[in-house]
């Protein structure tokens, strides 16, 4: 699960509670979360210090990742099977839900 953010970005902050407790709840099944942002490497290891986030924090500096999923809205959630297959992409804050079940549901196929 690719999870696209930025430290200034409100609804991606309120977000990562819910990402943490994805990556803690489903490791064993093989889920690994990884939350990817195009700021200054000093920015994102500072907020990933101070929020203590227990998922992989990827800097995405040249913008590649960024393009090639294309993020035009933040946050944005993208959900990759085991075969390098997107099967979801999921917009905005307050998704939780529908991530966890989604999640479940690529894990259990």
């Amino acid at each position: 699960m690719l999870d696209f953010w930025a430290t200034w970005c409100a609804p991606c902050v309120t977000s990562m509670p819910a990402m943490d407790k994805l990556q803690s709840a489903h490791a064993d099944r093989g889920l690994r979360v990884i939350g990817v942002s195009t700021e200054d490497a000093d920015d994102i290891l500072a907020f990933a210090n101070a929020h203590k986030l227990g998922y992989t924090i990827a800097r995405d500096g040249d913008d590649q990742v960024w393009k090639a999923y294309g993020v035009g809205a933040i946050p944005m959630v993208v959900l990759i099977d085991k075969t390098g297959t997107v099967r979801d992409v999921l917009f905005g804050a307050g998704r939780d839900d529908q991530i966890e079940t989604a999640v479940t549901k690529l894990l259990d196929e």
